[in-house]
């Protein structure tokens, strides 16, 4: 009775606490509108894990990115920050708790159609496989020289102009495209996971750590030297992922510490990045615009690049005339069909997209979902991502198939970097789909064919009148 109670009392003091921190923002009272969102945050991080048990469950990874957003936006540190409309304060708050509804009803259904679902062990159902570790073995090589190949020939169709070794590398990294093979290269970033849930099924040999290593080398590597921050950042986080989907117990210091280490890591490669890409000096300073301009760079860098994407949405809640009904999202489409390229698409695609400055372009996971459908938009698409996400979900920690691993991890990067940008309204996003899907069938049809059992000789029972197979040994010298 009394969790009953709790459930149904849950969103309602939930959504209660998000509209009074809005109303407090609104207001101009940054501080306690952001004590009450990180309290409502840190609420539901514990709410979810007490239930769920797993550190990366996707509802608490979207509340730590969406709600801590939201809730330092209410400082308005930055000049280029403004009081929030309405239809983004009901946008951002829909959007989150219909995405908790639509995953909690997903999972009851699940749960009342198959209950024994939750109860099946959660392993790997071909460890140890010979012929299932050969296909995943060939499966990271084929990405990696897929994705080195596409690099090379990028680097040669654009004359080297290779980022890393640009004067002002910013711009180098904006124009290292070329459309169709960037795809292949950015795809690198599962080569990572692939090995680790390939060490997942049995202990390689020496050739097979080597030709590890060697992939693994080449998949931080590319991304290092066309300076992508946000390729990096996946080749990091996505095996961390995948070992924390695979490994089924795994005690919390070592989580812990785990963590600790993994942001120090991050934090220095960024360090890294920033400083070969040799912005001018200055430069950062007069683009993040902070009221305090004194205020430390490294505080300027990470506040602007998550504050700034929230403030692009807002802008488009103001300035937006007419939706686009489905164009936006549409994008992948006309990208990876390649119809973008036809004069009619271009002009259908010609929408305008409303940002702070033109240096800070990216945006928030619900831009291209509003700019589409509006606030019934944001809603929507929080309901079904919702429960798509608990279908994952559940087919990821039930098989952990290799397809199934993937999958889980790239999404549950994009829920903990949903400020950022569209992602699912993102080309890119959409190739790694159909990537994760390829890699699955090739998987499958490679395990298949390379693990037929040996056909079964039946023995001819002997005959009552066979004598002949009891011979003495003088006989059988006879034949």
């Amino acid at each position: 009775m009394k969790k009953k109670l709790f459930l149904i009392l849950r969103y309602p003091a939930g959504i209660l606490l998000f509209l009074l921190g809005a109303l407090l923002s609104g207001l101009g009272n940054g501080i306690p509108s952001m004590i009450l969102f990180l309290l409502l945050m840190l609420s539901e991080i514990v709410l979810i894990y007490m239930e769920s048990g797993n550190i990366i469950d996707l509802r608490l990874l979207l509340s730590l990115s969406w709600l801590f957003g939201i809730s330092i936006s209410s400082l308005k540190l930055s000049n280029l920050q403004s009081p929030w409309s309405v239809p983004m304060w009901f946008s951002t708050g829909g959007f989150y708790f219909l995405f908790l509804i639509g995953f909690d009803a997903m999972s009851w259904i699940l749960k009342k159609r198959s209950p024994e679902r939750r109860h099946r062990k959660n392993i790997v159902t071909f460890r140890h496989n010979p012929s299932f570790r050969r296909a995943v073995f060939s499966t990271i090589l084929i990405l990696t020289m897929a994705g080195l190949f596409a690099f090379l020939l990028e680097s040669i169709i654009l004359d080297f102009r290779i980022p890393i070794f640009a004067e002002w590398s910013y711009e180098a990294y904006s124009e290292f495209h070329v459309t169709g093979l960037h795809y292949f290269c950015v795809s690198l970033v599962l080569v990572t996971p692939l090995s680790v849930y390939y060490l997942f099924l049995g202990k390689p040999g020496r050739r097979g750590i080597m030709a590890l290593i060697i992939c693994n080398g080449i998949a931080l590597l590319v991304p290092f030297l066309i300076l992508s921050k946000m390729q990096m950042l996946l080749t990091l986080a996505l095996p961390a992922f995948a070992f924390l989907v695979i490994q089924e117990k795994i005690p919390k210091r070592i989580i812990m510490a785990g963590t600790v280490v993994f942001g120090i890591l991050v934090i220095g490669v960024f360090v890294v990045l920033m400083r070969y890409k040799n912005y001018p000096e200055g430069y950062l300073q007069s683009i993040f615009q902070f009221k305090k301009p004194e205020t430390p760079l490294t505080i300027q860098y990470p506040y602007t690049y998550i504050v700034n994407n929230f403030e692009n949405l807002n802008l488009l809640t103001l300035k937006l005339q007419h939706h686009s009904f489905g164009i936006r999202e549409l994008f992948p489409f006309f990208a990876l069909t390649g119809l973008k390229f036809l004069p009619k698409v271009q002009t259908l695609l010609a929408l305008e997209q409303y940002t702070t400055i033109p240096e800070l372009t990216t945006l928030t996971v619900l831009y291209h979902v509003y700019g589409d459908f509006g606030t019934v938009g944001a809603f929507a698409f929080g309901l079904v991502l919702g429960g798509v996400s608990a279908l994952v979900t559940d087919f990821s920690y039930r098989r952990k198939s290799a397809g199934g691993v993937l999958l889980y991890v790239q999404i549950a990067f994009y829920m903990a970097l949903s400020f950022f940008t569209t992602w699912f309204s993102d080309a890119t996003t959409w190739f790694y789909f159909i990537a994760t899907a390829a890699i699955t069938i090739y998987i499958r049809i490679y395990f298949k064919r390379n693990n037929r059992p040996a056909p079964v000789r039946r023995r001819r029972k002997p005959e009552e009148d066979d004598v002949d197979l009891e011979l003495d040994d003088d006989e059988r010298s006879d034949y």
